[in-house]
């Protein structure tokens, strides 16, 4: 849901996304409702267009869970 909520506020339309990107309306509209999951190239991709990290998005999937015990780093 992250893709949406950040193509929402950079009111963009699934439709422009895709254009940007060069791909196909469905394929956006899929990822945001969690029936595909963007391979590495494109979820960078993605994250450009919507001026976010990757890292946001990757925490969005589940997959980037940073391990901080509240020390110095």
């Amino acid at each position: 849901m992250k893709v949406k909520e950040k193509r929402n506020l950079l009111n963009l339309s699934q439709t422009e996304l895709a254009d940007k990107l060069q791909l196909s309306r469905s394929y956006i509209s899929k990822i945001e409702n969690g029936q595909r999951c963007p391979n590495l190239k494109t979820l960078n991709r993605i994250s450009i267009a919507l001026n976010e990290s990757i890292e946001y998005f990757f925490r969005c999937f589940g997959v980037f869970k940073p391990q901080y015990s509240g020390g110095n780093l």
